[in-house]
């Protein structure tokens, strides 16, 4: 008899309900002693979501594996919501498990103790709705709790750079340590010092701590250590946020993001909807200063001495990336102090420009040299093309549609035994509840069934597309890529929509290459990839 046991454990469980991963093998042990046998294996997932998918759980899905290779026989766990908390994603699973005739047995759940080969799954699927619902209740619980918080502001995720928190809550007080790094930074940059001038500075002629330095101090202090790279040198990021932060002047903004959904990234909330808290804490600058400065850098941004940024006018805006260290490229215009110069444009890196050699290196790219290899890169790209359409093999192409189509089956069929489950889980349920349960739950699988039907519904139409594509479809569309390339190799700028279609990214680099990418089939179709360097 194999026998393991597996045990999950996430931030976002209720610590003091759910047992914490060594309570759950004593569980398990306990339970494997009482019936005379011996756990071989415990597979582990701490601080890992049961609302992810299986095959993201590490440990669990590597007892998927061993369940595949005929390594186990029986599954001791705590609980349902241990095996997962997406309903239909763990009905599917223990359908699996009968169909292999492995057992599961929970020793604690909330519908007492489960033994899945002996036909206790009459209550599976109020288990697995009340799992995944306690997931959503604690977000929706979390966040109002939060919202209420930040509506008296009181800040949530630690203090700010010059002020310590008290044990009063929501209470700030100013950190002298660090009152006068902050005055010194308004002051300077009043006095007319950039940015760049101002992190030179505080590097060389002053002894002032950079934030992530006062965080470790503060840190070490309670005992704690600071996991996070800590930064010994100021760059202009952190000038710039200290000059724009209001918290300087007394004043707490809370409620800046939102998120809407579990696991969901937040979204920015616009200032008239934001928490606005004035004179909640000694101010380290006085408000008149705080506008004063907010005036000049509008004013710097506006009279740049060396670029104009104008982002409607660049050809390649959006679609360039830089290729040292992957972030963002925006387009600036070099502006000469002859009267009459035309502005060059150029393409440069946006960490550089804002942080210097302490993020990135410089390098830039004109737009006129960047459009012409472009052009030349079609060029070459086109005559490979014609090249692909004289000799596509038909035999190559059905064995690739083949190979999709018999894909998309599996998903289908996948997705269909799912959708089975749920329903014959639903039935079994009304079966044995009273009238009055019956509603519920009906409600209670209506949302899940309708949600698989989608995915079903979406693989089909992906099937019935591979159905009806041919290989002639597919040379049309080879030669209307052709077209496109000489739209844009005959015109002097480009079609921005058709650049749309053809671009996925373009990569810029230190040594003045630049990598083109994509978005067509043609990468596929012609394994072509090219790099040019601007001399």
């Amino acid at each position: 008899m194999k026998v393991v046991c597996y045990c999950r454990l996430s931030k976002d469980d209720n610590k003091s309900r759910y047992s914490s991963i060594d309570a759950q093998m004593e569980l398990a042990k306990e339970y494997a002693d009482s019936q005379g046998w011996e756990i071989s294996k415990y597979y582990i997932d701490d601080n890992v979501s049961g609302y992810i998918s299986n095959d993201e759980r590490p440990e669990f899905s590597n007892m998927l594996k061993d369940i595949d290779e005929g390594k186990i026989d029986i599954i001791l766990a705590k609980d349902l919501s241990r095996i997962g908390r997406k309903g239909s994603r763990t009905l599917t699973f223990i359908d699996e498990l009968k169909e292999k005739n492995v057992n599961l047995i929970l020793t604690k759940d909330t519908f007492g103790e489960f033994n899945l080969l002996e036909g206790d799954d009459d209550l599976l699927g109020l288990s697995t709705w009340f799992n995944e619902r306690y997931v959503k209740e604690v977000s929706k619980k979390v966040k109002i709790g939060m919202h209420k918080q930040l509506e008296k502001g009181i800040l949530l995720q630690g203090t700010k750079f010059g002020y310590l928190k008290t044990a009063k809550k929501g209470e700030l007080v100013v950190d002298e340590s660090v009152r006068e790094t902050i005055k010194t930074i308004f002051d300077l940059y009043e006095q007319g010092l950039g940015m760049r001038k101002i992190c030179h500075k505080l590097n060389f002629e002053y002894d002032f701590l950079t934030p992530s330095q006062v965080i470790e101090r503060e840190l070490i202090k309670k005992g704690k250590s600071y996991k996070k790279t800590v930064k010994k040198l100021w760059d202009i990021y952190m000038i710039k946020r200290i000059l724009k932060d209001e918290i300087y002047v007394g004043t707490v903004i809370t409620h800046k993001t939102e998120r809407k959904d579990i696991h969901k990234q937040g979204k920015k909330v616009k200032r008239e909807n934001q928490y606005i808290f004035e004179n909640h804490h000694e101010a380290i600058i006085s408000k008149e200063q705080f506008e004063r400065v907010q005036e000049m850098m509008k004013k710097r941004v506006k009279s740049s001495s060396m670029y104009t940024k104008k982002k409607r006018d660049y050809i390649f805006g959006g679609f360039l990336r830089c290729g040292e260290c992957g972030g963002s490229v925006t387009g600036v215009a070099r502006v000469r102090n002859r009267e009459g110069d035309i502005p060059k444009k150029l393409y440069e890196c946006v960490s550089y420009r804002k942080h210097g050699k302490s993020r990135c290196v410089c390098h830039n790219v004109r737009e006129d040299l960047l459009l012409t290899n472009f052009k030349n890169f079609l060029i070459l790209l086109r005559d490979n093309y014609m090249l692909e359409i004289n000799n596509l093999k038909l035999e190559e192409y059905k064995t690739n549609k083949k190979k999709n189509t018999e894909e998309q089956k599996i998903n289908l069929k996948n997705l269909e035994a799912e959708y089975k489950v749920l329903v014959s889980q639903r039935i079994k349920e009304i079966a044995i509840s009273s009238e009055e349960k019956i509603e519920f739950i009906e409600n209670t699988y209506k949302g899940l069934e309708e949600e698989k039907y989608k995915e079903i519904e979406k693989t089909k139409r992906i099937l019935a597309e591979l159905q009806n594509e041919d290989l002639e479809i597919k040379q049309e569309k080879l030669k209307q890529t052709i077209d496109y390339f000489n739209q844009i190799i005959e015109n002097d700028e480009p079609d921005k929509a058709i650049l749309n279609m053809l671009i996925d990214k373009i990569y810029i680099y230190h040594d003045k290459s630049v990598k083109f990418e994509l978005k067509i089939d043609i990468g596929k179709l012609l394994k072509c990839e090219k790099e040019l360097n601007f001399e």
